[in-house]
């Protein structure tokens, strides 16, 4: 092998794994062995190179030797293959290999989370069924403790909420999580589809209206986020029209945000304007 040679097997490994390195471009997962089939040509030229030519020539070993060291090789890798395959048995099994190497990975603990949310659908029995989103929540609180910017994460931090509510039904549990949701993801898809929900099956409850105020006021007072304040208050107001402390806070939240006429428009309401 010339020099040429080994420089286009070097590039040839470098430039393969830079097309699934999360550097030029998100590949949507992390670096994993099979990103790694392709590079391995590069690398297999080079170490056969190194065993075959190099080594005999520069240590003055038997010529056998390099063939006793390939079958090693071979021989171990064989055998780190095969004791990885159980691990690609399902989508659980590949992410409980995966959080033991990537401890304190975000995106780690939120697939292995995932999974055992999505295990839990598939069973029948209610207790197995609770233990199994009991264990997904501690992986996806995980994940928003280590990344608090991780959308995805808040995601399934608020469905874990939901899902814990239908087993438990304490309503408080329920709205200090979104609270909490709320205050970092004020604008979650998936928040707003729940709310929606807890409207057509909750009515006029005093709790929701409540929730509705208390959020209203913590993203227009703590974030001076004015729309999506309002965006909540109007859950609250599609329950009701009448509420005095729900009218004065829509109306002083439009009066943060400057808009006068509409905060006129609900404090007039309560004669407060």
């Amino acid at each position: 092998m010339c020099i040429r040679d080994r420089s286009y097997s070097v590039w040839f490994y470098l430039l393969t794994l830079f097309l699934v390195s999360n550097v030029m471009f998100t590949v949507g997962t992390f670096m994993n062995e099979r990103f790694l089939f392709v590079p391995s040509v590069g690398f297999t030229l080079v170490l056969s190179w190194l065993l075959i030519r190099v080594i005999p020539e520069k240590l003055n070993v038997p010529k056998f030797l390099p063939f006793v060291l390939m079958g090693l090789l071979g021989i171990g890798y064989s055998v780190k293959g095969f004791t990885r395959v159980p691990a690609w048995e399902n989508t659980l099994t590949l992410n409980q290999a995966s959080i033991k190497v990537s401890t304190n990975s975000a995106r780690a603990n939120l697939f292995m989370g995932t999974a055992l949310f999505n295990e839990s659908k598939e069973v029948t029995d209610r207790e197995r069924k609770k233990e199994l989103i009991e264990q997904a929540d501690v992986y996806i609180s995980k994940a928003v403790e280590i990344h608090p910017g991780y959308g995805s994460a808040w995601n399934m931090y608020a469905g874990m909420a939901a899902q814990k509510y239908s087993f438990d039904n304490d309503l408080g549990k329920l709205f200090s999580r979104f609270k909490e949701v709320i205050r970092h993801r004020p604008n979650l898809k998936y928040v707003f589809e729940y709310c929606e929900y807890m409207n057509g099956r909750f009515g006029n409850s005093p709790e929701l209206l409540n929730f509705y105020i208390d959020v209203g006021n913590m993203l227009a007072k703590e974030k001076g986020e004015y729309d999506n304040a309002i965006h909540y208050l109007g859950y609250g107001y599609n329950l009701t029209q009448t509420d005095t402390t729900l009218l004065e806070t829509i109306g002083n939240t439009y009066r943060l945000a400057g808009n006068e006429y509409r905060a006129k428009e609900y404090l007039g309401k309560i004669g407060k304007e």
